[in-house]
């Protein structure tokens, strides 16, 4: 069964989802490598990228909605901005929620499909990366 890359992420809320938008439409004209759209090209924190096959989808979207579920507004303090190559990185300090999360879904991933053969290859990322070729598993 073939596999492909997923983006684990986290979703801006809408307030801060509209301000990305429009900050990304008004730097568009200064030659931007990419203009977020919130359809093909989201705003988001990657917590985890992973490589999954059908199968392995399937499990993922089910521990990723109870995770979904139980987990609170986690609020995130940005600590860098980094402009390359017509790129903007925006970096964010790390505090326990997030540790813990991510740590949450490694854990529940790993254990529920490395029972899967083939289902997963992963490496963990606290990073905002574009996300053209990257797939939204869960919205909450």
């Amino acid at each position: 069964m073939q596999s492909k890359p997923y983006n684990i992420v986290l979703l801006p809320s809408e307030g801060l989802l509209g301000k990305a938008l429009r900050l990304s439409k008004d730097l568009e004209k200064l030659g931007t490598h990419f203009t977020l759209d919130n359809h093909n090209v989201f705003p988001h924190i990657s917590v985890y990228m992973t490589q999954l096959n059908e199968d392995g989808l399937e499990k993922a979207k089910n521990i990723l909605s109870e995770i979904a579920r139980n987990t609170v507004v986690i609020k995130l303090n940005t600590n860098k901005y980094n402009y390359e190559n017509t790129y903007i990185d925006v970096g964010y300090a790390k505090n326990k929620e997030i540790v813990d999360l991510q740590n949450k879904v490694v854990e529940k991933l790993v254990l529920t499909l490395l029972s899967t053969a083939g289902s997963m290859l992963g490496i963990c990322t606290l990073r905002i990366l574009p996300s053209q070729d990257l797939r939204v598993i869960i919205r909450k």
